[in-house]
């Protein structure tokens, strides 16, 4: 009977949890390690702001965002039928692990729930929900097709009947980026008066 050789690497808020099952190899070990700081970088190469001469869009819209030409066509049919919109986006910083099966690395990206469901709590404060009658969503991320969608439910189910124009596109990066386009008639609450 041969010793299966496991190793899981799982990062999760930036805390690294190793999981060995022994006996590894070092060279195996060593593999791993070497494909979770290629992943580490892959986050920081897309770590800037690009600067835009269209300023017809949001400013820090992103770039796969800004190349689709079916968005580009939808934006502006928007902003010619409602008077005004308001743009919000986060990131959420996904759940990576790397696994070996058969001296074969490979590494995964999933939704981190927790996080996704802590800014969902919070993440239309600025919103006047009534006032808003279509929105285009946007989730950019290497997560699996049904968590993008898991991600546009939530936004569904708080926005319940409205018109929502979905954008599913791949990002090669640790997070996950979610942007939201309220279009309407007094979109944004007021801050005035506040302190």
């Amino acid at each position: 009977m041969k010793n299966n050789e496991n190793i899981q690497i799982t990062i999760q808020n930036g805390e690294q949890i190793v999981k060995l099952k022994l006996p590894p190899k070092v060279r195996l070990l060593e593999r791993s390690l070497k494909l979770l700081n290629r992943a580490s970088f892959s986050e920081e190469e897309n770590n800037y702001q690009e600067e835009y001469d269209d300023y017809r869009y949001p400013a820090r819209l992103s770039k796969e965002l800004r190349k689709s030409k079916s968005f580009r066509s939808e934006f502006n049919k928007a902003t010619e039928e409602f008077e005004e919109w308001y743009f919000q986006q986060c990131k959420i910083k996904n759940l990576i692990e790397i696994q070996s099966n058969n001296r074969k690395l490979s590494i995964s990206q999933s939704l981190n729930k927790k996080e996704w469901d802590k800014l969902f709590a919070s993440a239309f404060d600025k919103i006047i929900k009534k006032n808003v009658e279509f929105l285009i969503v946007h989730i950019s991320s290497t997560i699996s097709d049904d968590e993008k969608a898991k991600i546009l439910d939530d936004v569904s189910q708080l926005f319940f009947s409205l018109p929502i124009k979905k954008y599913y596109t791949h990002r090669n990066n640790k997070s996950t980026l979610v942007e939201i386009i309220f279009f309407g008639s007094d979109v944004e609450r007021s801050t005035y008066g506040e302190f």
